[in-house]
């Protein structure tokens, strides 16, 4: 296949150059052209949804599948360019069909978590280089409109993965304000004041001087006890149990929180 021009139909001039600066590059085309002889692409296709989907192997059911050769030749181009995510997809038009449109180019930020140990390898030996952070990354053609609808929906997946890989909360996930304030002090009380589940599940529910009595009359003179007095202390003293079950899990999830 001969050398061709690459079709270029967008209208915003900043999106336009910075295609234009990467597949008008001398070298971006020779990899273009070793691209499509490895792929045995002979003839471009046309620059249809459902035709570059088929190779970029997102048609049904394949989301099991190992990438294709097309996917690992486009992400190595991505890389050795040193270009975004959202340039994959202009890449793969380009080796596909030769044209590269607006509907190519219609996202220019995207969610990213920056961990400075990714350039460890700049450096000699391991230092501290600062903590992971979770960064909405812009182009000088980003809109506000753009930024405010990835914050909305597409930053989720990225914010999940970033509290479970990086803030190691996967396993729990505090709600209200107060939740985690209760589990705090929980953990608290437990590990520094020597207090027990039990012991702060007895003081939520009346004191020890309560739940002494209760227990000592409902273990060894139940006989003394009417039946209604018998089911509320029955009710009081599994309340407590079960009190006790929940701040204990609680202290252990707040331990692997600060883990």
């Amino acid at each position: 296949m001969s050398t061709q021009q690459i079709s270029i139909t967008i209208k915003n001039k900043l999106k336009y150059t910075a295609v234009a600066q990467l597949v008008d590059r001398p070298e971006f085309i020779i990899d273009l052209m070793e691209a499509r002889e490895y792929l045995n692409i002979k003839i471009l296709i046309s620059h249809d949804r459902f035709e570059i989907e088929k190779w970029r192997g997102e048609e049904l059911n394949n989301s099991t599948k190992s990438p294709t050769k097309f996917q690992i030749i486009a992400d190595k181009l991505l890389n050795k360019y040193r270009k975004p995510p959202f340039f994959l997809k202009i890449i793969q038009v380009a080796i596909l069909c030769g044209v590269v449109t607006s509907e190519d180019y219609s996202v220019t930020a995207y969610a990213k978590i920056i961990d400075p140990y990714d350039y460890v390898e700049r450096y000699k030996k391991k230092k501290f280089l600062g903590y992971p952070t979770l960064a909405i990354v812009i182009s000088p053609e980003t809109k506000i409109e753009e930024v405010k609808q990835l914050f909305k929906t597409g930053l989720r997946s990225t914010k999940d993965y970033y509290k479970e890989q990086y803030l190691k909360q996967n396993y729990y996930t505090f709600r209200p304000k107060t939740e985690i304030e209760t589990h705090r002090e929980w953990y608290w009380r437990n590990k520094y004041f020597d207090e027990s589940p039990l012991d702060i599940a007895i003081l939520k529910n009346g004191g020890k001087e309560k739940y002494q009595s209760i227990r000592r009359l409902f273990d060894k003179k139940s006989y003394l006890l009417d039946d209604n007095t018998k089911i509320e202390y029955y009710d009081y003293l599994d309340k407590v149990r079960k009190e006790t079950g929940t701040i204990n899990t609680s202290i252990n999830r707040y331990k692997k929180f600060l883990a």
